[in-house]
């Protein structure tokens, strides 16, 4: 029951940014990710995150405008990249979504979904939208810390260097 629920969950959720990215995309052209989104999967891993879901970063950066070392920072701080993670307030998953939703890839583009919408009630203010993603209210002391240790990571993985030799 529980399998069918999540399928269920997950093609509710799936099906409609998956259409939207299809009539949005031109179908002719395959997809090819740019030396950046290597760059990014290079400092993913480096930091310990699972290759299988630096794609999963990048394509959620993309459709949701974004940054990946954003992503990254922000998934770092509310799990450890632990796709299991449980909060006390049972949100789930890699960026800790209020939604019964196991799989990572669905996670991180729902958490980036999430995180966009608070960005859009905090006008645009990121720290003010750490602050609410984090579930605290406006300039509340914990909260700004908060904010503080995802933009503190985000500034540092956007000045890493990274060497490669062929993409990921």
């Amino acid at each position: 029951m529980k399998i069918l629920l999540k399928g269920f969950l997950v093609l509710v959720v799936l099906i409609p940014v998956v259409m939207v990215s299809i009539m949005q995309s031109n179908l002719t052209t395959p997809v090819r990710y740019s030396k950046p989104s290597e760059v990014t999967a290079q400092k993913m891993t480096s930091l310990g995150f699972p290759k299988s879901l630096a794609t999963s970063v990048v394509f959620a950066a993309q459709r949701t405008n974004l940054e990946p070392d954003f992503l990254v920072a922000l998934i770092f701080t509310e799990s450890n990249f632990d796709v299991n993670a449980v909060s006390s307030k049972g949100y789930r998953g890699l960026l800790q979504i209020p939604h019964r939703i196991y799989d990572p890839d669905a996670n991180i583009l729902i958490g980036a979904q999430i995180f966009n919408e608070k960005l859009t009630m905090a006008k645009g203010d990121t720290v003010r939208a750490i602050i609410l993603y984090k579930g605290y209210g406006d300039n509340h002391a914990k909260g700004k810390i908060q904010a503080e240790k995802v933009l503190s990571l985000y500034h540092r993985l956007q000045h890493m260097e990274v060497t490669y030799d062929k993409p990921i």
